[in-house]
């Protein structure tokens, strides 16, 4: 989703649905942009809320290798999980460093999104905060480091989520409300750190997994017997309108004043983050889906899943600069998408590959400091 959305940003007409109205007017033209756009049939390239369902499933991941320890390898795990981020975001923004100097002439007629990435790269301002994503990452080298921002910082204070899921879990009133209120503070007041409403988005993650036994049990029972054809349906339907609510309701578009959009916003918000969690799972206990996600393809991409999202988007970029593309939207969105996995293999065997071994060796040497020093997260 999030390689289809980065494509489909290249679209003149299309790209036009993620400026505000002031600057477009009525947003997306045509009958197909607007149902594209203005559908749920936006969650084919609903690229940012694709990145919510990532935060969301990264919390539960990471969650179930604690869910039943009594310590928390500190040493071990900080090796390994800095690690493993780290290594390919070098290598990532070498790479989009690069093409960015290879190729990066403005479109005459390209969109707002592409001729955007036209500019020259500053050493300090853009590579070296985009490398070490703690300091003001943006999408000056790759757009995609804004989120593993939000990653590493979930990462840095995984510890910490632990031990405060595993207090608030035995009070789920206070924790949905905790959930609630810090999602909706920054929404209602833009001048609160934005920080608030992603880091939260984690930790709904975190309690799916010590709660995966209990929802498990339930999801089967769901998507089993003479019900499972009903609640199958019902996702079917029922997801895309949530993960797709933003686009649906179009707040920025009601014309009415800063208030009543904002808590519009709340609850596009709260749809998304509802709809993240539930789609994880339907993943996991609705039968047809669980066989498709775990087939070949799907397990192909997924391995690499953390590269490609890396390395798809410099690349894109730089193919719409050589072809100079205004036009020919699906013939551009396949062309982008198979080069992408092209340069995804290759990333795959040349950096992540080696870059999880070497995580793997950092945890095993940060072992001995763990025998005296470890956190517990009872």
């Amino acid at each position: 989703m999030v390689v289809v959305h980065h494509a489909l940003m290249v679209s003149p007409n299309l790209s036009r649905a993620y400026l505000p109205r002031a600057e477009v007017g009525d947003g997306v033209q045509g009958t197909l942009g607007r149902v594209a756009a203005y559908s749920p049939l936006h969650l084919l390239w609903a690229g940012n809320e694709a990145v919510i369902v990532f935060f969301v499933l990264s919390g539960f991941v990471l969650t179930l290798l604690y869910v039943r320890a009594t310590r928390f390898p500190l040493h071990e795990y900080y090796a390994k999980r800095l690690v493993r981020l780290y290594l390919p975001v070098f290598a990532a923004v070498a790479l989009a460093v690069a093409l960015r100097m290879a190729f990066h002439a403005p479109v005459d007629g390209g969109s707002w999104w592409l001729n955007g990435h036209a500019h020259n790269v500053q050493l300090f301002e853009d590579v070296w905060k985009n490398a070490t994503l703690v300091w003001g990452a943006g999408g000056a080298t790759t757009a995609v480091l804004w989120s593993l921002q939000w990653e590493v910082l979930y990462s840095l204070l995984l510890p910490v989520f632990l031990v405060a899921v595993r207090f608030l879990r035995q009070r789920p009133i206070v924790f949905g409300l905790l959930i609630l209120g810090t999602i909706a503070v920054p929404t209602l007041n833009p001048q609160v750190a934005v920080s608030l409403r992603y880091l939260p988005v984690f930790i709904v993650g975190m309690w799916l997994a010590f709660e995966a036994e209990r929802i498990g049990a339930w999801a089967t029972r769901c998507f089993s017997g003479g019900r499972r054809v009903a609640w199958s349906v019902g996702a079917l339907v029922v997801l895309p309108l949530l993960l797709t609510a933003f686009w649906l309701a179009r707040p920025d578009d009601l014309g009415h004043s800063q208030r009543f959009i904002r808590l519009v916003s709340l609850a596009n918000w709260t749809a998304l983050l509802v709809g993240s969690a539930a789609l994880l799972v339907v993943s996991m206990h609705q039968p047809r889906w669980r066989a498709f996600l775990e087939g070949r393809v799907p397990q192909w991409i997924g391995l690499r899943s953390y590269g490609l999202y890396l390395v798809h988007e410099p690349t894109l970029v730089a193919l719409a600069f050589v072809t100079s593309t205004t036009s020919h939207t699906a013939l551009f969105v396949g062309a982008s998408v198979a080069l992408a996995l092209l340069v995804t293999a290759g990333f795959w065997r040349v950096v992540e590959q080696p870059s999880i071994a070497l995580a793997r060796r950092a945890g095993r040497w940060g072992r001995p400091y763990d025998q005296d020093t470890v956190a517990t997260v009872r």
